[in-house]
Order: C-alpha cells, then structure tokens, then sequence
C-alpha cells in the first residue's frame, strides 16, 4: 500500500511538471519567436548602411534602422506631391510593360493596397460560415464584394471570405459565399486570429448583443 501511493504521488508530480512545461512553453514559444524575429530584422536593416564602401557609419548602432525609416518617409513625401505622383505613374507604365517583373509588381502592388492601402477593408470583418458541410463552422475574413465575372456567374450575391488554416493563417483558401448566408461576430480581426493561430484554446471576450456587429460595406 505504501508503495501504491509513492508511486501515485510520482504519476500525480510527473503529471504536474508536464502540465507546468507545457504551459511554460506556450508562454515562452511566442515572446522567443517574436524577439528572434525583430532581433534578426533589426540587425539586417542594420547593416545595410554600414556596407557602404568607406563605411562611414561604422560603430554607430541603429543607423540603418534610422535611415531606412527616413528613406520610406522621404519616398512617402515624395509620392504625394505632383511631380511624384507623375514620375511614380512613369514608372508603373514601364514596370507593367516587362515581361514576368509586371506580374510579380502588379501581385505585389494590389497585395500591399489591400492592407496598407487608404480604402483597406481586408481582414476587417470576422464573419462564420458554414463550411465544408452545413451545420459545420468555419472562422472566416472579408476580403471584398466578389465582382467581374466571379459575381456575374453566381444567381446569388456573393462575397469573397478568406478562410486560414491552424496556426498558420497566412495559408488558407477563398470561398465565395452569398451574403445572406455569412454570420457577422463582434470580435475584432485581432481576436479573430488569435482564435485561429491558437486552434480555439484563445476565447475573446463577448458582452452579448450589447453593440451590433460590423457589416460589410456594400460600397467597397
């Protein structure tokens, strides 16, 4: 009996340390894997300025970060004005006229709109829908009213509804759905995907039917 319960405590210690590590590793895995990412970038941004022939900004730590950040406020600006919005509108003519770089520039470009873009609507509505099988839910995001020849072959109004995979959301697939069938949710993108990189073990807050949730913008 005595040995029973030895061994009984050892399973329920063994049992609590695995629960312990485990834990300790869902905490630990995002905040190592999102310092090594920043480090890393922060470092090749870094050098970039300190290969210039002379190395004039040797020694100086955070040079390239700064001057890479002042390069992309200086295009902005640039961008903005008259003159460079006629030279950046020159230059998208001939980039879409070579062959191979005008598909790999328009992708870039309409990808880049999308999410930085003024007018972005990408990934600002969560929304259910029932897939692959009826009475089955997926966690989805609006990406925009299907038009062209997508909205013309469809009897119904359809939306376009990106659909991620566990845990990586970046990967996914687009379905078309009609509109009266999409089940509109409260939460934001940002708990939206939490729910999804976390396969359901995340649950954002819900204060019930307090504040409606945010429909899709028909004049997108």
């Amino acid at each position: 009996m005595e040995s029973e319960r030895k061994r009984g405590k050892v399973r329920e210690l063994l049992m609590h340390l695995r629960r312990y590590l485990i834990t300790g590793f869902v905490v630990m895995l995002p905040l190592v894997v999102t310092i090594w990412v920043m480090v890393n970038l922060f470092s090749f941004i870094d050098r970039l300025p300190k290969r210039i022939p002379g190395q004039p900004f040797a020694g100086i730590p955070g040079v390239g970060v700064v001057i890479f950040f002042a390069v992309i406020i200086l295009v902005g600006l640039f961008a903005t004005n008259i003159i460079g919005k006629r030279m950046i509108s020159y230059a998208e003519k001939i980039m879409k006229r070579i062959p191979l770089a005008n598909k790999i520039y328009g992708a870039v470009q309409e990808i880049s709109n999308a999410f930085l873009g003024s007018k972005r609507s990408i990934f600002n509505t969560v929304v259910l829908i029932e897939y692959p099988r009826k009475g089955v839910y997926s966690l989805g995001f609006v990406t925009s009213v299907a038009k062209g020849e997508v909205q013309h072959k469809t009897a119904q109004h359809v939306v376009g509804v990106f659909v991620p995979t566990t845990p990586n959301p970046t990967s996914g697939l687009l379905v078309f759905v009609p509109e009266e069938e999409l089940r509109y949710l409260h939460m934001s993108p940002e708990d939206g995907l939490k729910l999804v990189i976390s396969g359901g073990v995340f649950t954002p807050a819900f204060e019930g039917e307090s504040a409606p949730p945010k429909e899709l913008d028909k004049g997108a």
